[in-house]
């Protein structure tokens, strides 16, 4: 019975990894820029994530930002998610005596 809830929690695992792949990644924040001349202060919406190793500020249209907000909201639910399943599979894995060597594979 737990062999089956150890494959279970792997296949709901790998399926989670692979639809948070299609959230973007990142967070979301706003940038506030001043105009030299004037010295007017501008803020827009940016999507900051790493790529390469660099750190990207990805601009983002205010009509775009609520809807990418809310993307980013369910991704970090997921994300959640794969942390408990992820414990969960240790647990089983201390209970059943799996060394990370030996792990099952489906």
């Amino acid at each position: 019975m737990l062999f089956d809830e150890y494959r279970q929690c792997q296949d709901v695992l790998s399926s989670l990894k692979l639809k948070v792949q299609e959230y973007p990644k990142g967070k979301l924040g706003i940038r506030k820029r001043v105009n030299k001349k004037t010295l007017k202060v501008y803020e827009y919406p940016c999507l900051k994530y790493s790529n390469m190793g660099k750190i990207v500020n990805q601009h983002i249209s205010w009509t775009e930002f609520p809807e990418m907000q809310k993307r980013l909201e369910s991704r970090d639910k997921i994300i959640l998610e794969i942390k408990s399943y992820q414990d969960r599979i240790r647990y089983i894995d201390k209970i059943l005596g799996i060394s990370r060597s030996k792990k099952i594979h489906t």
